[in-house]
């Protein structure tokens, strides 16, 4: 079974509510919590990247389950970039000097990070590694590569599942000195 509820932000005035849309404003979990019985489904998330992160961090507050919150995102201008790690939730720039070191051991490549240089992808192709990769939104898997020493965190959640021991290095950012199987 499926119901659509359309939500306009800005409806134009040509826009009847009830006939073209059936909201006005975002989607918010308040509206998931007006219109469903319970929490208890599978929420499937697409758009811009601060709709998605408050959806999810509202969806976590709901108590509904990470595994049930899903992402589709279609290239980095719809996630939130690595390169915003380099601020605060207030948007407020963070000491951006911290530097960690990226070593590619099956490319033969290091490379200094920094929280401007995105994500490890972006740094590693910015000296010429050749790694794989698809979806650059953490969503299908492809960059995934083993982590033979060090830690990574994500800006945001990713979407696909990462194995424990590995990182997606499309969205990954390093959060010690790295040793990456790439």
């Amino acid at each position: 079974n499926i119901r659509i509820n359309l939500c306009f932000s800005r409806p134009r005035d040509q826009d009847k509510q009830g006939e073209d849309y059936h909201h006005h404003g975002r989607i918010t979990v308040d509206l998931f919590r007006e219109l469903l019985p319970s929490n208890n489904y599978d929420y499937y998330i697409c758009g811009p990247a601060p709709l998605m992160d408050s959806i999810t961090q509202d969806l976590g507050e709901w108590g509904v389950p990470r595994e049930k919150i899903h992402f589709e995102a279609f290239g980095p201008a719809t996630v939130k970039s690595a390169r915003d790690a380099g601020h605060n939730q207030e948007g407020e720039a963070e000491n951006t000097d911290t530097r960690v070191n990226i070593q590619l051991k099956r490319s033969n490549k290091k490379v200094g990070w920094s929280a401007p240089s995105g994500s490890i992808l972006e740094c590693a192709e910015a000296v010429g590694a050749q790694l794989e990769s698809g979806c650059r939104a953490g969503n299908c898997g492809a960059c995934e590569v083993a982590i033979i020493e060090g830690e990574v965190e994500y800006p945001s959640p990713p979407g696909a599942p990462v194995a424990t021991g590995s990182c997606l290095t499309c969205v990954a950012v390093p959060r010690t000195d790295l040793i990456l199987d790439a």
